[in-house]
């Protein structure tokens, strides 16, 4: 090692210095001793007057909770990338196994950190002051994607919005995103929510439910619409396409207590999914294989799949919409600030 301006004194300091030795100590330093204590010093010496580089630093972790459907597809991407961990995450991914109107409630429990949530499931948890904040985007409606259809038997003499009168409908989840909009869907055509008789069913078992005859129509998302319609299924309409575009149907939450005690993690997570984002514009193709691996279906089974518009944040005009239309449905009791979650 050359370092010259520290290599004579401390080799002068080393040949003076005369340290007790140890009882059991034989003979002198020998020189290559010397030579050796004198490297280390040289060493010791450089370090401390250039500075040594500053320990990795340990990641922020945290599990985020998600559920199988397409709209998390920005989060599957940032972890297989290695972006979160980039910004200083380290993401435990976990495939939920309740509907995402649960999520308010496991997130109050602890058991995740973040997880995805529709919009209506959000402000009704914060109107029965359970204080769950957005803490990111995930997707938004657009051209193109049908967020979600009404599905019927193949045989079915159902065609039309009229022909669900007195027929039972099954949702994923009563009073939450695809209620809601079926709902509005049905009464711009002429049907009442009384008219029709709707049940919760979870998402996986919508196509069972539609085969065996236990109820007459489906409203599932993508890739169990295109599942139940290959499979004796029809699409009786894609409601969702009516909506305006640039909707977020679910968002990333966590509580308001996490997000503040953790602003390290929020941020990370963030910038994840930003960049990407930016991944999967530029390499579209890695969608099939991605959502194969998270929502545990075969490439194949997702290479026609539309994958929705993804993006990173979200903002209060978003939320706007789902405050008034969940006012109108008299599914809100107060007003709520879009801006306030």
């Amino acid at each position: 090692v050359a370092c010259s301006p520290y290599r004579k004194p401390m080799l002068d300091a080393a040949r003076t210095a005369r340290p007790t030795r140890p009882e059991n100590f034989e003979g002198e330093l020998s020189g290559e001793t010397m030579k050796r204590l004198a490297r280390t010093l040289c060493v010791v010496a450089l370090a401390l007057t250039l500075g040594l580089p500053a320990p990795a630093r340990a990641l922020e972790k945290a599990s985020i909770g998600y559920n199988s459907v397409a709209d998390f597809i920005l989060t599957y991407i940032a972890k297989d990338q290695g972006f979160f961990e980039k910004h200083g995450l380290d993401a435990d991914i976990k495939l939920a196994q309740v509907s995402l109107a649960a999520t308010p409630t496991i997130l109050v429990s602890g058991s995740i950190d973040i997880g995805g949530v529709t919009p209506p499931a959000l402000l009704l948890a914060d109107e029965n002051g359970l204080d769950i904040k957005i803490v990111a985007g995930a997707d938004q409606t657009g051209a193109g994607f049908h967020l979600s259809a009404i599905v019927v038997r193949a045989d079915s003499d159902i065609k039309t919005a009229a022909d669900l009168k007195g027929k039972t409908v099954a949702v994923p989840g009563l009073n939450d995103l695809l209620h809601i909009l079926v709902v509005k869907w049905m009464a711009d055509r002429g049907v009442a929510k009384g008219d029709v008789h709707y049940v919760e069913v979870s998402m996986v078992q919508l196509g069972d439910a539609l085969k065996s005859g236990r109820v007459d129509a489906v409203v599932p998302v993508e890739p169990f619409t295109s599942r139940i319609a290959n499979n004796g299924g029809r699409v009786l309409a894609n409601y969702t396409d009516d909506l305006p575009a640039g909707l977020p149907p679910v968002v990333w939450a966590s509580t308001g207590k996490y997000a503040a005690s953790h602003p390290a993690v929020i941020k990370a997570f963030r910038a994840g999914l930003a960049d990407a984002a930016e991944y999967y514009k530029a390499h579209p193709e890695i969608g099939p294989a991605t959502l194969s691996h998270y929502i545990k279906l075969p490439p194949e089974a997702l290479k026609n799949v539309p994958i929705p518009p993804a993006i990173a944040t979200v903002d209060v005009s978003q939320i706007r919409y789902w405050v008034d239309i969940m006012r109108q449905q008299k599914m809100l009791t107060k007003a709520i600030d879009p801006a306030s979650v």
